[in-house]
């Protein structure tokens, strides 16, 4: 390579980390744990927040809801349609199904409808508060982190929310994270694993029988 060549080279790599490295640092906030488009088999969440300066954050997590239309019959015995809210069946999302959910879009560019791996489009999500709404202040110019374990998580589809407070209590930045929770699947292998002990028992059994008669 020639050097005027790789001067320029040079030049443009240094132009392309400033702005990547300003574009890290213009969120004050950003969401460690649980990492973004991510799946989980556990009964317990950590939820994990940096901040990269003073700051305020007002860190919320929720359960995400679909809603369906159900018809009830008021105490009058008129009919009335109302939506009902339940959890989000998350056993069959993939990475692939939560970046397309994170995306906030329903169609791609040419206005085609966006299907997750189960075949579906993606619905209207409910924000189901599951863990109350908690501010936290950074007060030194340094490196901060805001950190709390939440148990009893069910499976489920799970949307952590950071925004960046200023002085007035008014959102200036936000930050989202999804993650899948789904069944554990240590009994599920335990199960096989004993089955598979219990066959190895007998066949051992069998051939001793066999040996001795």
């Amino acid at each position: 390579m020639s050097r005027p060549s790789a001067r320029c080279l040079k030049v443009l790599m240094t132009a392309l980390l400033a702005v990547l490295l300003a574009f890290d640092a213009a969120f004050a906030a950003s969401i460690v744990s649980p990492t973004d488009c991510s799946i989980a088999y556990s009964d317990s969440l950590l939820v994990s927040v940096k901040l990269s300066d003073s700051a305020t954050v007002r860190v919320t997590v929720y359960k995400e809801q679909t809603g369906s239309e159900k018809e009830v019959t008021a105490d009058d015995g008129s009919v009335e349609k109302e939506t009902v809210y339940s959890d989000v069946d998350a056993s069959n999302l993939t990475v692939n199904d939560l970046a397309a959910i994170a995306a906030g879009k329903k169609t791609d560019d040419s206005g085609k409808l966006i299907l997750l791996s189960t075949g579906s489009g993606i619905p209207d999500y409910h924000d189901e508060v599951f863990a109350s709404s908690v501010e936290y202040s950074n007060q030194s110019a340094g490196i901060g982190f805001y950190t709390k374990k939440l148990s009893d998580v069910k499976p489920g589809l799970y949307k952590v929310v950071v925004e960046t407070l200023d002085n007035r209590k008014e959102v200036t930045e936000t930050v989202v994270s999804y993650t899948a929770v789904k069944e554990k699947q240590e009994e599920k292998k335990s199960i096989f694993e004993s089955i598979s002990q219990s066959s190895a028992l007998k066949f051992l059994q069998n051939l001793l029988r066999g040996l001795f008669k």
